[in-house]
């Protein structure tokens, strides 16, 4: 956020708005309150992913598409998977390398922010006039998927918004 300026500056702004000036600890279901805090740390995530890269053996045959064919990789193949890669490449998110917490909310009319719904992918994404069309959450890989995922992944989203904007609401992140 020290690079982001007007990113920590809309946190700080939704954080104060809707857990107070007072430094009182947010429960756990604050976090579903603070959308553009949530953004951020969706964006930050996906650029800067925790754990950069997955290994796992294939438990049974899988077919990808590779430039255009069919191949198949045989079951017990160990597979090794960038999820700082799946995060930057451009067919998952547009302008992949930007930080834009805004391609995951959208302001509204009073000014306060909400999560933005992602098109199937073969419609066209709407991009709330600001160039940034929304992001397909299941993109983001941070915490892996399946049987295998993240056991901490909903403690972590739930309260991953509140504990940004409880800090937020005193301190400002600068680099010097």
């Amino acid at each position: 956020l020290a690079r982001h300026a007007e990113a920590q500056t809309k946190c700080v702004e939704e954080a104060r708005r809707v857990l107070g000036e007072f430094p009182e600890i947010p429960d756990i279901n604050s976090g579903t309150d603070l959308p553009y805090c949530n953004a951020v740390l969706n964006e930050s995530l996906r650029m800067y992913p925790p754990v950069a890269n997955l290994v796992r053996n294939l438990s049974k045959p899988m077919h990808v598409e590779i430039d255009g064919r069919q191949v198949e990789i045989p079951m017990n193949t160990r597979v090794f998977i960038s999820l700082y890669w799946i995060g930057r490449y451009e067919k998952n998110f547009t302008r992949a390398n930007e930080f834009l917490p805004e391609r995951w909310v959208s302001q509204q009319n009073d000014g306060t922010w909400a999560p933005r719904t992602f098109n199937a992918p073969h419609e066209k994404s709407k991009d709330d006039g600001d160039g940034v069309p929304a992001a397909d959450i299941n993109n983001l890989f941070t915490f892996s998927g399946g049987g295998r995922s993240c056991v901490g992944e909903r403690f972590a989203r739930r309260e991953g918004p509140a504990v940004l904007g409880f800090f937020l609401r005193s301190f400002k992140a600068e680099l010097h």
